[in-house]
């Protein structure tokens, strides 16, 4: 008679399930949210001694509206973040020493940007990127700024968000902001570093900066200032908006404002581009997708204002000597009538012609003026060595290529293929009487 095998059957299987539960992994390192703080915005400026001061928005979440993250209050930023500044010897020693004075453990997955003040941006930024590199709760996706003038912590002090009270939110919305119009580039730490670590091709961040008329009406409880009182406060001959390094002729809305870039090489800040030249410089770049441009009327006074947007990308061809290349740069636009503020009657075969001429004209002169502007400062932001690449047989025969004193003696042509495509809603302006 045969033996019952289910005991055993039985045994196996809880001794199976035993061993088994040896193998399960715990929950060992785990963290609630309500044990942690995390920090959204910081911001590095150089300091007294030597030292450097570390600032950072920690994250209130009781401060945000229940109906999501966006909406607008008086206190604005204040309400859904608390900032915080320790002075210290480096980064991590200022992390470790902010800490010891938060009640919770700081988080910096969470982290949106790291912008720095302009003198830790002219002596360098490598020391302190080295330390968001490597600590594994800084993510590569956050975004760089550097101001444009002074610290970087007054410009956090100041900032007060028209729309946006959180934030992350206020961050992302500048982020697609900066990449429609083109008037800024906010690379994230990744771009940043693959750009630093490129043989011969140089970086941009955007440029922060203040409004001193806004910053001052909001000393005076947020009140825009009297009419009277802000045409006094304008610069007789004002250069047009974003031409020049000089604030926005502005009143109201958000003191701080981002128009601009700073040019980087090497990790370090060697110039400060407009707002107009950063348009032209993404151009070149060919990450220029669409926006507004001015020009003044050809024949009458008064603008033409355009809707310009890249029909093709750029085109480049290198000929020339090795020692003294020739760089022939193509770009192919098309544009369409925003305002005729002239009432000039543009729109016909032969003046719609003249327009493309005269816009063609303008822009490569502008194109030109960057490029040779940045061969002066033997930096080429604009990655133009790209196309020299697929020439080279090996990397090594790539890395060793002299490009940048190569660059700031080519010669350079650039033309423009400029089309007006559209004429907007309506065909001519009507006639004044």
């Amino acid at each position: 008679m045969m033996k019952s095998t289910g005991p055993r059957r039985r045994r196996f299987f809880l001794l199976s399930l035993g061993c088994l539960a040896f193998l399960l992994t715990g929950c060992w390192d785990r963290h609630e949210l309500e044990q942690l703080a995390f920090v959204v915005t910081m911001v590095v400026d150089r300091s007294v001694g030597n030292q450097i001061d570390l600032s950072m928005r920690i994250a209130v979440p009781s401060g945000l509206q229940a109906s999501g993250d966006r909406g607008t209050s008086k206190q604005g930023i204040a309400q859904t973040s608390q900032m915080i500044t320790v002075t210290a010897r480096s980064l991590p020693e200022a992390i470790a020493l902010a800490e010891a004075t938060v009640e919770r453990a700081l988080d910096f997955r969470h982290l949106r940007v790291v912008a720095f003040g302009e003198p830790l941006a002219r002596e360098g930024l490598l020391p302190y990127l080295d330390t968001l590199e490597r600590y594994r709760q800084f993510r590569r996706t956050i975004y760089i700024w550097v101001a444009k003038e002074g610290s970087g912590r007054r410009l956090f002090l100041e900032n007060a968000p028209v729309l946006e009270k959180n934030s992350s939110a206020f961050i992302d919305d500048l982020a697609r902001t900066a990449t429609r119009i083109g008037y800024s580039r906010m690379p994230t730490l990744h771009e940043f570093l693959n750009e630093t670590d490129h043989p011969h091709c140089d970086s941009v961040i955007a440029l922060i900066g203040i409004a001193p008329l806004v910053e001052s009406e909001r000393k005076n409880q947020g009140q825009p200032v009297p009419t009277e009182k802000y045409h006094q406060q304008l610069p007789p001959h004002p250069e047009p908006g974003g031409t020049t390094l000089a604030p926005l002729a502005r009143s109201g809305g958000n003191p701080v404002e981002f128009l601009g870039v700073g040019l980087f090489q090497k990790g370090k800040m060697i110039d400060q581009w407009s707002g107009q030249e950063t348009r032209l410089y993404n151009l070149l770049k060919d990450t220029y997708r669409i926006g507004l441009w001015n020009f003044d009327s050809p024949t009458a006074p008064g603008p033409i204002s355009l809707q310009i947007r890249r029909v093709r990308p750029i085109k480049i061809g290198l000929t020339g000597s090795e020692k003294f290349p020739h760089m022939d740069i193509a770009l192919s636009l098309e544009g369409e009538f925003v305002s005729l503020q002239s009432l000039e009657q543009y729109v016909s075969t032969e003046r719609i012609s003249a327009v493309e001429s005269f816009v063609t004209a303008v822009l490569q002169e502008e194109l030109l003026a960057l490029i040779h502007k940045a061969q002066k400062a033997k930096a080429d932001p604009f990655d133009l060595v790209r196309y020299l690449q697929r020439r080279m047989l090996t990397m090594q025969e790539f890395d060793a290529l002299p490009w940048r004193e190569r660059f700031a003696q080519a010669t350079v042509t650039v033309s423009v293929d400029f089309k007006i495509r559209r004429t907007g809603l309506r065909i001519q302006p009507r006639l004044q009487k």
